[in-house]
């Protein structure tokens, strides 16, 4: 991210963990000093508190993916089809991470039909 928006601390600032297009709200919502609560499903990669990682979602399935690995669970198949985690630890923590995140956008988005 470049401009003059950008905050002193962050100009010139790497940083290196894996993140989605979809953080990028948030991190830009926190540069230009607006609410992050009108991002409720991104994340500011400027606070030191995010931890990396990314949720992937496809037309018949979702996972999530992070520097230690990825794995994706197929809808269709009813069962995680690719996984590249290197211990069994960093495999649940993450299967839970990506049904956390699939729940949360689940509720968000069915929470949009009460809003009418």
């Amino acid at each position: 991210l470049v401009g003059p928006a950008l905050k002193n601390g962050a100009k010139a600032l790497v940083i290196d963990k894996v993140c989605s297009q979809g953080d990028l709200a948030a991190s830009l919502a926190d540069q230009l000093n607006l609410s992050l609560n009108e991002f409720p499903l991104s994340r500011n990669l400027f606070s030191s508190r995010t931890q990396e990682g990314a949720f992937i979602s496809t037309i018949r399935g979702f996972g999530f993916a992070s520097s230690k690995g990825g794995h994706m669970y197929n809808f269709d198949a009813k069962q995680v089809v690719f996984e590249s985690y290197q211990d069994q630890k960093t495999s649940t923590k993450n299967r839970r991470l990506a049904n956390a995140c699939l729940s949360k956008i689940y509720g968000y988005f069915n929470g949009l039909d009460a809003i009418k």
